[in-house]
């Protein structure tokens, strides 16, 4: 079969990838070279976690502190022009710090209901992936068990916070944050 010089230009454009293919492959390579960047920044910034986590266990300080992660989260926040949303941005940081926070120590956190529940997947939502879950049978041994220091700190829905509060009141035992809506995260003071 002979081909033609029509035949000829169909097989040669085929051939040869289009602007389009050719500006998604560039993008790409810029991507690609971003998230070198990243992964080397992540690494730094982890070996970093990690000496604070030697200091903190020297001076005996507290694996979780929520003041710090507060106030980390609020410059990411500060500094987000777009277009990821905030809330797009908190997520990337708590697992950044989770993991961070895993190099520094396993990061225990008592949850107040069953595994697979709503204050189980609200704790592993905030604390991340690296976090360590343990499920407590009832609020009160969920009470004993942050208390006794099992856990750097205890998920628990709002409805339960009666159980803790002998212990808050005689400042113990802290409620610092929320991990979702109707679901407090308690430390000890």
């Amino acid at each position: 079969m002979m081909m033609t010089k029509t035949m000829m230009k169909k097989q040669t454009k085929k051939s040869r990838p289009d602007r389009g293919e050719r500006t998604l492959a560039t993008l790409r390579r810029r991507i690609d070279a971003i998230d070198a960047r990243i992964v080397a920044l992540l690494n730094q910034r982890s070996r970093l976690a990690r000496k604070i986590g030697e200091l903190k266990r020297e001076r005996g300080g507290a694996l979780y502190v929520p003041e710090r992660e507060q106030a980390v989260l609020s410059r990411v926040r500060a500094r987000n022009k777009g277009p990821l949303s905030n809330a797009a941005l908190e997520a990337i940081y708590r697992e950044i710090m989770s993991a961070a926070l895993a190099l520094e120590g396993p990061l225990k956190i008592g949850v107040a209901g069953p595994a697979g529940g709503a204050v189980a997947l609200a704790a592993r939502n905030h604390f991340g992936a690296s976090a360590k879950l343990a499920s407590a049978e009832s609020p009160s041994k969920a009470v004993a068990g942050i208390a006794a220091g099992r856990w750097d700190a205890l998920c628990i829905e709002d409805a339960e916070l009666p159980a803790l509060c002998a212990e808050l009141q005689a400042g113990r035992l802290l409620v610092c944050g929320r991990a979702a809506k109707g679901i407090s995260i308690v430390v000890r003071s």
